[in-house]
């Protein structure tokens, strides 16, 4: 499901903790699974500074820590992405594709990128209208180190 739970607890917690109002559903957790996963915010620059996105961010992300996994939470995930595929409601989802030729990524693997997704399964990938360096070297960083155990595998 890649990192599509991560992304609805990040949505959550900075509308409904944090008490702020990103516009539209623009916030994804990006990349790899673990500690390297990235807090992307889309559709922002006007309205937050990116020092304020990288604070908001860092909260919402500590919270998302210290949270924990809930078994019942990846069940709901699970159920949303059904749900998209099978009603094609062509919803936006952070979920594993092939990230080559996205973010200046070169090499064939897969990471988490918000897609649009219905019945026909992954329509379009949405990249980060917002641009951010440290995104992108964070997801270059993440390929290289997925490549780089990929590589030993063979």
């Amino acid at each position: 499901i890649g990192c599509n739970l991560d992304s609805q607890r990040l949505q959550y917690i900075i509308t409904n903790v944090l008490k702020a109002q990103p516009s539209g559903k623009q916030v994804w957790v990006i990349g790899e699974q673990g500690e390297d996963k990235v807090p992307t915010w889309g559709g922002q620059e006007e309205v937050m500074s990116p020092n304020s996105r990288v604070q908001l961010s860092n909260r919402a992300m500590e919270l998302l820590r210290v949270k924990g996994q809930r078994s019942w939470s990846v069940g709901l995930s699970v159920a949303d992405l059904v749900d998209s595929i099978v009603n094609n409601k062509k919803k936006i989802h952070s979920v594993s594709i092939l990230a080559k030729g996205y973010y200046d990524i070169n090499s064939e693997v897969f990471l988490s990128l918000p897609c649009i997704i219905g019945s026909s399964g992954v329509s379009e990938v949405i990249q980060s209208t917002v641009k951010e360096d440290v995104v992108t070297e964070k997801l270059q960083s993440s390929a290289s180190s997925i490549h780089g155990l990929q590589q030993q595998l063979k």
